[in-house]
């Protein structure tokens, strides 16, 4: 049996750099379902290719896990109030990984470059 769409599958449009500001050395590194692995303190990654990146307020909006020596840190999902997300299907984008800090524990955010 032979299927065909009208749809178009969606393809990789999403072009992103991503520079680690933590000051610390990262492993495990994936951000928005996307697998990076080890990124050093200061280094910057080639371009990763994302189907679609969210966005809250202008602030980068994906999930992000990694380890910083060996303890796992994630995303800080801080947002106002929701109302602003927005998902783009296409762009090139360079952004900064920080460390948040917040009551003794520790968190992960993306800023626009």
């Amino acid at each position: 049996m032979i299927s065909t769409s009208c749809s178009k599958a969606k393809s990789h449009k999403v072009k992103v750099k991503f520079t680690n500001l933590t000051g610390y050395d990262l492993t495990n590194l994936k951000i928005g379902g996307e697998r990076i692995g080890k990124l050093a303190a200061n280094e910057t990654t080639d371009y990763v290719l994302y189907r679609e990146f969210s966005f809250d307020s202008g602030w980068p909006f994906e999930s992000i896990r990694a380890k910083i020596d060996n303890v796992e840190i994630c995303d800080y999902k801080f947002s106002e109030c929701g109302t602003e997300r927005s998902t783009v299907e296409e762009g090139t984008f360079e952004m900064e990984l920080l460390k948040i800090e917040n009551n003794d524990e520790r968190f992960l955010r993306l800023r626009l470059k």
